[in-house]
């Protein structure tokens, strides 16, 4: 480089090429007509979501069992099974349920999305029953922010819904409420009182499945950590 000073830019390419035996060549801008355009030139938005129904759709069709029950729906209604927009659904409690062809099943046990935000998903758990303290604590309610991974430690009595519940709800009085809840499939998350309180806040809510506790792996971590301290902060003397 002939020049005394450059851009920052040019600079760092200057870096990252000078270890190569390279001849910078000048051209004029009627002869880099199409560089600008490849630079200009518009891409199409893809929607990951369709393309996962495109394929949902057509495994269905590939699965005998599934593809009977559309051809059913086609001529009359079949049980609770419906189809919107060529897609097989199933109608339950209220909801219209995608149905997962078994051999996507596998596959949409990772396609939870977490959000790439503090404060948007939230994994919960218990850890006790634990010695009860002067206050009548015996359990302790842990939230883990999925994304930067910090960790709050709630003391509670027990681990009704109700408890949950005032604990969120301190919880978002400083912080707002998250977009998504991880947990367990304990009575305290799959009660009847704790979906509806999601569904009025507006909060989605996954259950993991059951005997699989590393599926939530962020707070099942937690709790392995904080058993120690807790039981060294016991001891007559904690410096042992």
């Amino acid at each position: 480089m002939s020049k005394t000073k450059s851009s920052a830019k040019i600079a760092r390419w200057a870096l990252l090429i000078e270890e190569f035996d390279v001849t910078v060549e000048h051209r004029v801008s009627t002869r880099m007509r199409h560089v600008d355009s490849l630079s200009c030139y518009p891409i199409m938005a893809i929607s990951s979501e369709d393309n996962i129904l495109i394929k949902i759709k057509n495994t269905q069709r590939n699965d005998p069992e599934l593809r009977a029950i559309i051809e059913v729906l086609k001529e009359k209604p079949y049980d609770d099974y419906i189809l919107h927009k060529d897609v097989l659904y199933k109608y339950k409690d209220g909801r219209e349920l995608l149905v997962i062809p078994r051999d996507m099943q596998n596959e949409f046990l990772h396609l939870l999305k977490k959000g790439d935000t503090s404060l948007h998903t939230y994994h919960l758990d218990h850890l006790g029953p634990l010695d009860s303290t002067n206050k009548n604590y015996n359990h302790i309610l842990a939230v883990v922010d999925s994304f930067t991974k910090f960790i709050w430690l709630y003391p509670t009595e027990s681990t009704t819904s109700k408890k949950v519940i005032t604990k969120l709800q301190l919880q978002g009085q400083v912080f707002g409420n998250p977009s998504c809840i991880i947990t367990d499939r304990g009575t305290a998350f799959s009660s009847a009182e704790f979906e509806n309180y999601c569904t009025e806040q507006g909060i989605k809510h996954a259950m993991i499945t059951t005997g699989l506790p590393r599926a939530n792996g962020q707070v099942e971590r937690v709790n392995r950590t904080i058993i120690p301290i807790l039981t060294k902060l016991s001891l007559n003397d904690p410096m042992i």
